[in-house]
């Protein structure tokens, strides 16, 4: 075999962690050629190359997906890079382009219009593949977006950032660097001798994250010591009480629901419940009852609602009686493509209907 084509020889001393993953041993990558993603193709190669033989991690098949832009002229050179990378190390890839509409940039800016193309289609190729998608996410990133989601007023969601193991859109989404510091993954890739591509936006302070990562990080990281990993350890925290009170909220949520336990004999699909008993509702302390509406729509797929349309719906929830009507409409975003959906309360019961 010629030697560019061998499988590489994993040197990058990240422990290969037990197989955690549900499915059937399907890992889809979302490489972009920069270091993040070259880095883990590679760490995910060296796994199974170290892994017993027949155990899953001996067994899994791995491909990647990159998806090209075409917003700035350095995308050919990274769709090439990828190219390149994917055939040395004889790993299927697939390539999707599409660019961000005129609208969507207009009305989202050009970073959330890519990043939403980006995750609804890389989502659609994974769950077309029957695969987990991998992705290249690290401790910086983690802590630069629960700094972003701070400054942007987010709650306990927005806090916990990125969870390394998570479902959404029916597809599993797993970040195996996500405790690696960008600084462990740079010494990883001197050490395999890796090829990436620089993304050159990375230098415009244009941007929210890139002002937060040249100008924020290197003070905190300055004020003190192993900054990064505390803060780290702090997401880790949010994220623990977050799966607490989800927890606590799909308890409350099926003690509310009108259907629950009745899935045998209802023409109802198994599922959330589309319908809440408003007296069940009231008898919740005012905490647990925001929490069963927003884990109510999100156990759904849909979108929260504002903030300030969600405590309107509450005030008139806690005000209604018998003969009460409410109702919170949510339209349907055409540039996000997501769909619309309306809760509304009719004799003691609320119900949930996507549009």
């Amino acid at each position: 075999m010629d030697d560019s084509k061998k499988p590489v020889n994993f040197a990058a001393g990240l422990a290969c962690p037990p197989w955690p993953l549900p499915g059937q041993g399907k890992l889809l990558v979302a490489l972009s050629g920069g270091l993040d993603s070259s880095v883990l193709l590679h760490t995910l190669i060296g796994w199974r190359a170290a892994a017993a033989p027949g155990s899953a991690w001996s067994d899994c098949q791995i491909s990647a997906v990159h998806l090209n832009h075409g917003l700035q002229s350095a995308a050919t050179d990274f769709e090439d890079a990828v190219r390149s990378l994917c055939r040395s190390q004889l790993i299927p890839l697939e390539v999707v382009a599409e660019r961000p509409t005129d609208q969507a940039i207009a009305s989202q800016g050009v970073e959330a219009a890519a990043r939403e193309v980006r995750h609804r289609r890389l989502r659609e190729v994974a769950k077309r593949q029957g695969a987990v998608l991998v992705l290249a996410h690290h401790l910086n990133d983690q802590v630069e977006t629960a700094l972003l989601q701070w400054v942007r007023g987010a709650g306990i969601e927005g806090l916990s950032s990125m969870l390394e193991l998570s479902k959404f859109d029916g597809v599993w989404l797993w970040r195996p660097l996500i405790a690696c510091s960008r600084m462990q993954l740079e010494a990883v890739a001197v050490g395999m001798g890796l090829q990436w591509v620089e993304d050159p936006t990375n230098g415009s302070l244009d941007y929210d994250r890139n002002r937060l990562r040249q100008r924020v990080i290197p003070e905190l990281v300055a004020l003190r010591q192993g900054a990064m990993e505390a803060m780290g350890r702090s997401i880790s925290h949010l994220q623990s009480a977050r799966r607490q009170l989800e927890e606590f909220a799909e308890i409350d949520l099926s003690a509310c629901a009108i259907n629950s336990g009745l899935a045998a004999e209802s023409k109802q699909s198994a599922g959330p419940p589309m319908e809440l008993s408003l007296q069940r509702w009231c008898g919740l302390s005012p905490d647990r009852q925001r929490s069963v509406l927003r884990h109510w729509i999100r156990s759904h797929g849909l979108p929260m609602p504002p903030a300030r349309r969600l405590e309107e719906f509450v005030r008139q929830l806690l005000l209604a009686d018998s003969e009460s009507r409410a109702e919170m409409v949510v339209e349907a975003d055409s540039v996000a493509r997501r769909a619309g959906f309306r809760v509304w309360l009719r004799a003691g019961q609320m119900r949930l209907e996507i549009n």
